[in-house]
């Protein structure tokens, strides 16, 4: 997909979606484990050899870097419905974040949300929308 290029950064977690389904118990509901290959021209979501070989087909996304508009900090454990889901202590110890990009947006659970934050200012000059970082309102 990025014609044979290195990618600036590896990076592993799970992309949070249904769209690829659960077609066995070993894997985790609504997640597909994996690495984010961070391009310069975008990022690339390539499941694990497990994960393709349960599904028989290989998972592979892409967002466009010139396309993404915002990252932002989720509540661990959020899933593409909003709702949240604590499913195991991977889940606990990883950061949740969603990554848009116009008409497409990723929910992204690693355990190397600063690693991956940082690479995605660094590549697409995007900051992230963290609630928790802005100033409190002055009290009276």
């Amino acid at each position: 997909m990025m014609g044979g290029e290195v990618p600036a950064a590896r990076v592993h977690g799970a992309l949070i979606t249904e769209r690829h389904g659960r077609p066995s118990a070993l894997q985790r509901p609504g997640s597909v484990e994996g690495q984010f290959l961070l391009y310069d021209r975008g990022i690339v979501f390539a499941a694990s050899k497990l994960e393709d070989r349960m599904r028989q087909i290989a998972v592979v996304e892409r967002l466009p870097g010139g396309q993404i508009r915002r990252v932002q900090r989720l509540p661990r454990g959020t899933r593409e419905s909003g709702r949240r889901s604590f499913r195991d202590l991977r889940t606990l110890a990883s950061a949740t974040l969603r990554i848009d990009a116009g008409a497409e947006s990723w929910i992204v659970e690693t355990a190397h949300g600063r690693r991956l934050l940082g690479e995605i200012e660094r590549l697409y000059g995007v900051r992230v929308d963290d609630p928790a970082a802005a100033p409190a309102a002055p009290s009276h």
